[in-house]
Protein backbone atom coordinates (compact mmCIF):
# COMPACT_ATOMS: atom_id res chain seq x y z
CA UNK A 1 0.00 0.00 0.00
CA UNK A 2 3.20 2.53 1.20
CA UNK A 3 5.01 1.45 -2.27
CA UNK A 4 2.24 2.29 -4.10
CA UNK A 5 1.70 5.69 -2.73
CA UNK A 6 5.29 6.52 -3.24
CA UNK A 7 4.63 5.21 -7.05
CA UNK A 8 1.95 7.57 -7.23
CA UNK A 9 3.63 10.54 -5.69
CA UNK A 10 6.60 9.90 -7.93
CA UNK A 11 4.32 9.51 -11.59
CA UNK A 12 2.57 12.61 -10.35
CA UNK A 13 5.35 14.70 -9.67
CA UNK A 14 6.71 13.46 -13.33
CA UNK A 15 4.23 14.14 -15.22
CA UNK A 16 3.42 17.26 -13.68
CA UNK A 17 7.09 18.64 -14.27
CA UNK A 18 6.31 17.35 -17.65
CA UNK A 19 3.55 19.35 -18.21
CA UNK A 20 4.94 22.02 -16.78
CA UNK A 21 8.02 22.14 -18.95
CA UNK A 22 6.15 21.99 -22.11
CA UNK A 23 3.83 24.61 -20.85
CA UNK A 24 6.92 27.05 -20.06
CA UNK A 25 8.52 25.87 -23.67
CA UNK A 26 5.85 27.13 -25.21
CA UNK A 27 5.52 30.17 -23.87
CA UNK A 28 9.32 31.17 -24.07
CA UNK A 29 8.73 30.69 -27.96
CA UNK A 30 5.92 33.07 -27.57
CA UNK A 31 8.20 35.55 -25.61
CA UNK A 32 10.89 35.04 -28.46
CA UNK A 33 8.74 36.38 -31.20
CA UNK A 34 7.35 39.36 -29.20
CA UNK A 35 10.84 40.29 -28.58
CA UNK A 36 11.91 39.75 -32.24
CA UNK A 37 8.39 41.66 -33.13
CA UNK A 38 9.90 44.04 -31.07
CA UNK A 39 13.16 44.62 -33.19
CA UNK A 40 11.46 44.51 -36.45
CA UNK A 41 9.33 47.17 -35.28
CA UNK A 42 11.95 49.19 -34.19
CA UNK A 43 14.06 48.83 -37.51
CA UNK A 44 10.56 49.63 -39.44
CA UNK A 45 10.83 53.24 -37.63
CA UNK A 46 14.35 53.87 -38.59
CA UNK A 47 13.46 52.90 -42.15
CA UNK A 48 10.30 55.21 -41.95
CA UNK A 49 12.52 58.07 -40.44
CA UNK A 50 14.74 57.90 -43.04
CA UNK A 51 12.24 57.33 -45.75
CA UNK A 52 14.11 54.12 -46.44
CA UNK A 53 11.47 51.01 -47.43
CA UNK A 54 13.19 50.58 -50.82
CA UNK A 55 16.85 49.78 -49.48
CA UNK A 56 18.16 46.66 -50.25
CA UNK A 57 19.90 45.88 -47.05
CA UNK A 58 16.43 46.65 -45.00
CA UNK A 59 14.80 44.21 -46.79
CA UNK A 60 16.80 41.51 -46.71
CA UNK A 61 16.66 42.52 -42.62
CA UNK A 62 13.47 42.45 -42.29
CA UNK A 63 12.88 39.08 -44.49
CA UNK A 64 15.35 38.02 -41.80
CA UNK A 65 13.67 39.18 -38.85
CA UNK A 66 10.30 38.14 -40.16
CA UNK A 67 11.80 34.17 -40.80
CA UNK A 68 12.89 34.46 -37.61
CA UNK A 69 9.82 35.18 -35.69
CA UNK A 70 7.83 32.38 -38.36
CA UNK A 71 10.22 29.47 -37.13
CA UNK A 72 10.54 30.67 -33.38
CA UNK A 73 9.37 27.08 -31.80
CA UNK A 74 11.78 25.18 -34.00
CA UNK A 75 14.73 26.56 -32.23
CA UNK A 76 17.37 24.15 -30.21
CA UNK A 77 21.23 23.19 -29.76
CA UNK A 78 20.60 20.42 -31.74
CA UNK A 79 18.88 22.12 -34.55
CA UNK A 80 21.76 24.92 -34.70
CA UNK A 81 24.06 22.61 -34.72
CA UNK A 82 22.43 20.62 -37.31
CA UNK A 83 21.72 23.58 -39.53
CA UNK A 84 25.19 24.85 -38.88
CA UNK A 85 27.06 21.55 -40.26
CA UNK A 86 24.88 21.20 -43.30
CA UNK A 87 25.16 24.65 -44.33
CA UNK A 88 28.02 24.79 -47.06
CA UNK A 89 30.68 27.34 -46.13
CA UNK A 90 31.33 28.17 -50.09
CA UNK A 91 27.34 29.44 -50.45
CA UNK A 92 27.88 32.21 -47.46
CA UNK A 93 27.02 35.45 -48.65
CA UNK A 94 27.49 38.46 -46.59
CA UNK A 95 24.40 40.08 -45.93
CA UNK A 96 23.91 43.40 -48.13
CA UNK A 97 24.85 47.38 -46.41
CA UNK A 98 22.80 50.13 -46.81
CA UNK A 99 24.15 53.65 -48.06
CA UNK A 100 22.45 55.42 -45.59
CA UNK A 101 24.37 55.36 -42.39
CA UNK A 102 21.89 55.27 -39.77
CA UNK A 103 19.84 52.49 -41.44
CA UNK A 104 23.05 50.52 -41.73
CA UNK A 105 23.57 51.31 -37.90
CA UNK A 106 19.58 50.07 -36.92
CA UNK A 107 20.32 46.89 -39.07
CA UNK A 108 23.02 45.75 -37.78
CA UNK A 109 21.89 46.22 -34.18
CA UNK A 110 18.57 44.47 -34.96
CA UNK A 111 21.14 41.78 -36.02
CA UNK A 112 23.02 41.66 -33.17
CA UNK A 113 19.81 42.12 -30.91
CA UNK A 114 17.86 38.76 -32.64
CA UNK A 115 21.31 36.67 -32.73
CA UNK A 116 21.14 37.46 -28.50
CA UNK A 117 17.21 36.86 -28.32
CA UNK A 118 17.48 33.58 -30.34
CA UNK A 119 21.12 32.65 -28.45
CA UNK A 120 19.20 33.39 -24.91
CA UNK A 121 16.34 31.16 -25.76
CA UNK A 122 18.62 27.93 -27.11
CA UNK A 123 20.94 28.23 -24.70
CA UNK A 124 18.11 29.22 -21.28
CA UNK A 125 14.64 28.33 -22.02
CA UNK A 126 15.45 24.62 -23.31
CA UNK A 127 16.72 21.28 -21.56
CA UNK A 128 19.31 20.86 -24.57
CA UNK A 129 20.20 24.42 -24.02
CA UNK A 130 20.90 23.33 -20.25
CA UNK A 131 22.66 20.17 -21.09
CA UNK A 132 25.17 22.42 -23.43
CA UNK A 133 25.74 25.10 -21.10
CA UNK A 134 26.63 22.52 -18.19
CA UNK A 135 28.76 20.47 -20.80
CA UNK A 136 30.32 23.92 -21.73
CA UNK A 137 31.34 24.92 -18.50
CA UNK A 138 32.59 22.21 -16.79
CA UNK A 139 34.95 21.90 -20.02
CA UNK A 140 36.19 25.25 -19.18
CA UNK A 141 36.40 23.98 -15.63
CA UNK A 142 38.79 20.90 -16.79
CA UNK A 143 41.05 23.05 -18.79
CA UNK A 144 41.42 26.02 -15.95
CA UNK A 145 42.49 23.19 -13.50
CA UNK A 146 44.71 21.41 -15.84
CA UNK A 147 47.25 22.94 -16.78
CA UNK A 148 46.44 26.45 -15.46
CA UNK A 149 49.47 27.26 -13.64
CA UNK A 150 52.62 27.57 -14.67
CA UNK A 151 56.52 28.95 -13.77
CA UNK A 152 58.29 32.09 -15.58
CA UNK A 153 61.70 32.43 -14.87
CA UNK A 154 62.71 35.96 -15.42
CA UNK A 155 66.15 37.16 -13.53
CA UNK A 156 66.22 36.42 -10.79
CA UNK A 157 62.55 35.79 -9.71
CA UNK A 158 60.39 33.19 -10.81
CA UNK A 159 56.78 34.04 -11.31
CA UNK A 160 53.67 31.58 -10.82
CA UNK A 161 50.58 32.89 -12.86
CA UNK A 162 47.00 31.25 -13.64
CA UNK A 163 45.97 31.50 -16.97
CA UNK A 164 42.37 33.35 -16.63
CA UNK A 165 39.18 32.72 -19.47
CA UNK A 166 39.32 36.95 -19.58
CA UNK A 167 41.45 39.11 -21.42
CA UNK A 168 42.19 40.98 -18.45
CA UNK A 169 44.64 38.57 -17.05
CA UNK A 170 47.97 37.96 -15.88
CA UNK A 171 49.09 37.01 -19.07
CA UNK A 172 48.24 40.61 -20.58
CA UNK A 173 50.71 41.96 -17.56
CA UNK A 174 54.23 43.04 -18.75
CA UNK A 175 56.85 41.58 -17.01
CA UNK A 176 57.62 44.16 -14.51
CA UNK A 177 53.67 44.87 -13.64
CA UNK A 178 54.09 41.16 -13.40
CA UNK A 179 56.92 40.74 -10.52
CA UNK A 180 55.14 43.86 -8.25
CA UNK A 181 52.23 42.13 -8.09
CA UNK A 182 51.74 41.11 -4.44
CA UNK A 183 52.14 37.66 -3.28
CA UNK A 184 48.05 36.03 -3.10
CA UNK A 185 46.84 37.74 -6.39
CA UNK A 186 46.55 36.60 -9.57
CA UNK A 187 50.89 36.17 -9.65
CA UNK A 188 53.35 36.11 -6.92
CA UNK A 189 56.86 36.97 -7.40
CA UNK A 190 59.00 34.48 -5.67
CA UNK A 191 62.56 33.85 -5.39
CA UNK A 192 64.21 31.49 -8.04
CA UNK A 193 64.81 27.92 -7.00
CA UNK A 194 61.68 27.76 -4.83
Amino acid sequence: MALDLIFLSIGSFLVAISVAYSWWASSRAVFLREEIFGIRDRLWDVARAENAFDDEAYRHARHHLNSLIRTAGLYSVRAIETATRLMPKEEHVPHPKSENEVLQRAIADAYLKSGRAVGRHVLLCHVTGWVKMGKLLLDAHRKSRRGAIHTIKSGRYSVREAKWLTSGGPEFLSDADRQTQECGSRSCAIPAGH
